[in-house]
């Protein structure tokens, strides 16, 4: 964004234009995909984001949720991990997956799975 103001006295003007960036959410992380899966647990893994809100990435926040409930905290890495281990899965369940990325400003919009068995 750019911000100009002007002030004039008499014949003599001065101009000052200011250009500054304004901090957002995140974009989602891209890619996500699972990795590895066993009886009770999966591996995500996931690129950072294409877009970091004009600030340092700090982490990804990561949700789980079996079939028919709520999602549930799973985790949370910082920002030089891309990866995840969701452990303590009940066997033969499908489950979805969310990944947010965070910086100063909050969390972006996620990144979420297809259902896994």
């Amino acid at each position: 964004m750019c911000v100009c103001v002007c002030v004039c006295y008499f014949c003599y003007c001065v101009c000052v234009c200011v250009i500054f960036a304004i901090s957002g959410p995140p974009s989602s992380p891209r890619n996500l995909h699972v990795i590895d899966t066993s009886d009770h647990c999966v591996t995500l893994a996931w690129k950072e984001p294409e877009y970091d809100g004009e600030e340092p990435i700090l982490g990804y926040e990561l949700e789980s949720m079996m079939e028919g409930e709520a999602y549930q905290r799973a985790g949370y890495v910082g920002a030089g991990t891309l990866t995840f281990r969701v452990t303590r899965l009940q066997k033969g369940q499908k489950y979805t997956f969310k990944v947010s990325c965070e910086n100063r400003v909050g969390l972006g919009e996620p990144a979420i799975t297809d259902p896994v068995c």
